[in-house]
Order: structure tokens, then C-alpha cells, then sequence
């Protein structure tokens, strides 16, 4: 019962374009806990990916800490309290490419019978403004971001194009072992004036 009430106090209750009622809220770790199972299975349907429950909790991993995690992440539930979506973000450790603060946003995944109804367009748009007005209260006086990446291959077209329509602007390429992908962030004038935050505004109730 709890959970529930902190949950309720931090989310925003947003529509799908079904009419149909979720809220987006922030993503603490006793939620986390709370709800570890339905992470796995939501994540697990992202390709090529497999987590475990403790990877669900983890507070880093062989390359990095996922510094301010829990102040970053985003979770979304239907009305009737199942949980249909979350975004996990934690700040960036500057390196050759990223060079300028900013947070991560680092894995999201819907389930999949709320695909197609623009709740996932809401959630990155969500995380994303929680995330620039939580830097608008620390006085960071350097350019911030929000960034992202994602695989640059002819086959994920639909998925670049849902990065630009949340108002990322490819900078760079990563090159793994396997694949290149594109290196993306956005400006909190990026996020407010795109396609997705317009979606957020309209639908919120």
C-alpha cells in the first residue's frame, strides 16, 4: 500500500489514443523491487537482450556506475495498476564522445499490447522533461543533455525515426564488434518543442 501512494504522488496520468487512462512516475528502487519480475519480462522482448531480476537492481556494470539511476528512471502502469512500460536513465561519465553532461537514457521497452497506442511517444517525452526540470534545481551552468543511441541499420529506420520525433538530433557513431550505432541527444528546447512532447501536453489529463 505504500508503494501505491508513493507512486500515485510522483506520477502524471496521461491518456493513450484510446481514451484509455496510465500514469508515468518516477522510478524508485523499492518500486524497482516491487515489480522486478515484470521488468524482466518487459525488457527480455527488447532484441538481443537478456536481463535477470539482479540486473533489473544493479547499480552498474563492468564499464560504468549508473550514477543518480533512481532519480532518472521512469515507469508507467494502466489504471488498473499493471505495470505496461519503464525508461531507465542515469547520468553519463564524459568520455571522447559524450563530452558534455547530460543523462542517459539507457533502456526502455513497452508491453506488448500498449504498442502502437503512442504510450511509449509519452513515456520518453515524460522522462525527459523530469529529467530537465530536476537539472533547472541543481544550478548546473554547463550545456545539458539528454542523449540516447540506437542501431544504425536500414531495418531500425522506424525506431530512428521515433528518437527524432522525441526531438534527438543525431552528433556521432559508435562502432561495437557487431554493429555502428547512431549517438543522439537533445536540448530541454529540443525535447519541449517535439512531436512527442506536443502528444504528452495533448494527452495528459
Amino acid at each position: 500500500m505504500g508503494e501505491e501512494i508513493a507512486h500515485t504522488h510522483l506520477s502524471q496520468t496521461f491518456r493513450d489514443i484510446d481514451g484509455a487512462e496510465f500514469t508515468v512516475g518516477q522510478l524508485t528502487r523499492e518500486l524497482a523491487v516491487a515489480n522486478t519480475r515484470g521488468i524482466v519480462k518487459l525488457h527480455n522482448q527488447i532484441p538481443f537482450q537478456s536481463w535477470t531480476e539482479r540486473d533489473v537492481l544493479a547499480e552498474g556494470d563492468e564499464r560504468r556506475a549508473y550514477t543518480d539511476k533512481w532519480t532518472f528512471s521512469t515507469v508507467a502502469f494502466a489504471k488498473s495498476k499493471r505495470l505496461i512500460g519503464f525508461c531507465f536513465g542515469f547520468r553519463v561519465h564524459r568520455d571522447a564522445i559524450y563530452k558534455e553532461p547530460g543523462v542517459y537514457l539507457h533502456r526502455m521497452a513497452l508491453a506488448p499490447d500498449m504498442i502502437g497506442r503512442r504510450i511509449g511517444a509519452i513515456l520518453l517525452a515524460e522522462t525527459a522533461r523530469r529529467v530537465f526540470s530536476h537539472i533547472e534545481t541543481t544550478s548546473c551552468l554547463e550545456p545539458f543533455w539528454v542523449y540516447g543511441q540506437t542501431n544504425d541499420v536500414p531495418s531500425n529506420s522506424r525506431i530512428i525515426q521515433f528518437y527524432h520525433d522525441a526531438g534527438y538530433q543525431v552528433f556521432d557513431r559508435k562502432p561495437y564488434a557487431d554493429r555502428v550505432d547512431l549517438v543522439m541527444r537533445m536540448s530541454k528546447i529540443d525535447c519541449e518543442t517535439s512531436r512527442h512532447a506536443q502528444l504528452r501536453d495533448a494527452q495528459r489529463t
